[in-house]
């Protein structure tokens, strides 16, 4: 192919996607013609209790039961008790992996396991909702931080209690998984997202207990 059959192919390929950019935009803005026609009603629908927040932390999805016996099968003669942290460590890079995380929509609006297993997205929230339930159904110590950052901005993050440590993570910004292990009130002084630490534990929750700061 010559410089110029190259560059005339190159101009058609961008166009082409010029197009489907253009196509993706429109659909975007007429979601958000139908959201904000049914605000109202999806919020009332959406609406959570305390109980409700702590039933969603829960591995009762079968796309997630699963993951969850592909995970156990990779390890071989895998022990609940001796393999759990290996189990919790390749459940956190597959559930970082797997679903991309994109921001709250200004609606307020859950996606339930099987939704975000399947189409591959969630919001920061719903997504550490998941991985904490993936721990969960492990049988491990977990649960769902929800911090105030020192730029006034809310992070989900799952915090998951091994035999004499804990580990912090965020599944919305992939890190190793030993990268903060520690007492829990020394990895939380640690941990930081662009450059802000957390202020505060505004709230956290499991299957079992929710509590306020």
């Amino acid at each position: 192919m010559s410089n110029e059959d190259y560059l005339r192919w190159l101009e058609e390929r961008i166009e082409k996607l010029k197009k489907k950019i253009e196509e993706y935009y429109g659909k975007i803005r007429l979601y958000e013609a139908v959201v904000d026609r049914y605000r109202e009603y999806i919020e009332e629908n959406e609406a959570q209790t305390i109980q409700d927040l702590k039933k969603r932390v829960s591995p009762d999805s079968e796309k997630l039961k699963e993951l969850l016996d592909e995970i156990s099968s990779s390890i071989p003669s895998y022990d609940p008790e001796r393999d759990l942290e290996k189990a919790c460590s390749l459940l956190y890079d597959s559930i970082s992996e797997r679903i991309m995380s994109v921001p709250s929509i200004d609606v307020n609006f859950w996606m339930d396991k099987d939704e975000m297993l399947e189409k591959g997205f969630a919001d920061y929230e719903d997504k550490a909702i998941l991985l904490c339930s993936a721990f969960r159904g492990l049988g491990a110590d977990a649960r769902v931080l929800i911090c105030s950052m020192e730029d006034g901005s809310d992070r989900p993050l799952v915090l998951l209690a091994l035999p004499s440590k804990y580990v912090l993570l965020d599944p919305n910004r992939k890190h190793d998984f030993h990268q903060y292990t520690g007492a829990r009130q020394e990895i939380l002084s640690r941990y930081e997202h662009e450059g802000k630490k957390i202020s505060k534990v505004v709230y956290e929750f499991n299957d079992i207990e929710y509590k306020e700061d």
